[in-house]
């Protein structure tokens, strides 16, 4: 028997993603540092509290990376889903990890960034609507291009802001254990509603200090 279209979705924790991150830390820790030190932070990202580190390359290029979420967060609210009303009663995780590459056009603080983001967001909850059932709403796929564009400006000789504002190229989709055919039906109306959301927008500020 074939798989339900609404069961179908990426594996989690492939060698792929990890050898993305794990290639990304060792060019953080071997670049050497032309121009700046290496910086850390912190801050508040759309997807929650983000722990980060940036790696200058040269005047034009640095590496960053971030460690995002670890929130957990109960939901029970009404949301229009595939045309109709849902009561979505469940708990909320957000977070992953994210690698940029940032390139400062003009050697000054304004950048574009393009890399990677491996989610580990999810919404595990009820569903009470025309049909009832449980399941979970999660980012597809959960490893996805990032583009964003930011500012980094100097507070004085330590301390950095910086902010971003992009796109996850990564789409919501519900996914359910439940083989009811009503349930197939109702799942895929609610899937077709989402790609109304392509991207998955993102936007973060940090403060940083610089070693």
């Amino acid at each position: 028997s074939g798989v339900p279209p609404c069961l179908a979705g990426p594996k989690r924790g492939s060698k792929a993603m990890k050898r993305v991150l794990f290639g990304a830390a060792l060019a953080m820790a071997a670049a050497p540092a032309l121009g700046e030190e290496f910086r850390v932070g912190g801050g508040l990202t759309s997807l929650g509290p983000v722990v980060e580190g940036v790696r200058p390359l040269s005047e034009r290029f640095a590496l960053r990376g971030q460690l995002i979420g670890g929130l957990s967060v109960t939901v029970n609210s009404t949301f229009g889903l595939g045309g109709s009303d849902y009561d979505i009663d469940g708990s909320a995780h957000l977070g992953g990890v994210m690698v940029l590459d940032d390139y400062h056009p003009l050697a000054s603080g304004w950048r574009i960034s393009g890399g990677l983001f491996v989610s580990k967001s999810d919404l595990e909850a009820d569903f009470v609507g025309p049909v009832t059932f449980s399941g979970e709403i999660r980012p597809e796929p959960q490893l996805a291009a990032v583009l964003t564009t930011g500012y980094t400006h100097a507070l004085n000789d330590t301390w950095m802001l910086s902010a971003d504002i992009g796109a996850i190229f990564s789409q919501l989709r519900v996914r359910t254990a439940n083989t009811s055919p009503d349930v197939l039906r109702e799942v895929e109306l609610i899937n077709d509603d989402l790609d109304n959301l392509p991207v998955l927008p993102f936007a973060s500020v940090t403060f940083s200090y610089i070693w």
